[in-house]
């Protein structure tokens, strides 16, 4: 990303080069990047902003609205929790009905497994969290339970 004149003449401020920490507090992460990236050296100063910016210190939330976080890049695809829920969920019901037509455990969880496409061993593992999950419903029925 190059720079325009308009952000030279917003961020070039000090004599040690550019002010990156204008353009975080600014929100402009793309300019604070292409701004470090051209930077010769950091001062001492500067060291001592950017690691207030990463501090958790409640104090210094007032004189940063923005907060840099540092992320750890994992492999694969990352997990869409929302998504393996709802399929956790439906793969329960799925098995219910199947434990209907079909007197053995077995034959319900192959069943299971044939429809949504997975292994028997996915389909215990996706009724095994969705009962986790669910949380134990109170016998309105019986008076001495409450």
């Amino acid at each position: 990303m190059e720079l325009t004149d308009h952000d030279e003449d917003r961020l070039f401020g000090s004599e040690n080069g550019p002010d990156f920490i204008a353009a975080i507090n600014a929100g402009d992460l793309k300019l604070a990047v292409a701004m470090l990236r051209t930077m010769d050296s950091v001062t001492p100063s500067q060291i001592a902003e950017l690691a207030n910016i990463l501090s958790d210190e409640v104090s210094l939330s007032l004189d940063y609205p923005h907060k840099l976080i540092l992320a750890r890049r994992q492999r694969g695809k990352p997990r869409n929790i929302r998504r393996e829920r709802a399929s956790d969920g439906v793969t329960a019901l799925i098995l219910q009905q199947n434990l209907q037509k079909f007197p053995k455990l077995e034959a319900a969880l192959q069943q299971t497994a044939d429809e949504i496409g997975a292994s028997v061993s996915t389909v215990k593992a996706r009724v095994r969290r969705a009962r986790k999950r669910r949380s134990p419903k109170p016998d309105l029925s019986d008076p001495s339970s409450a």
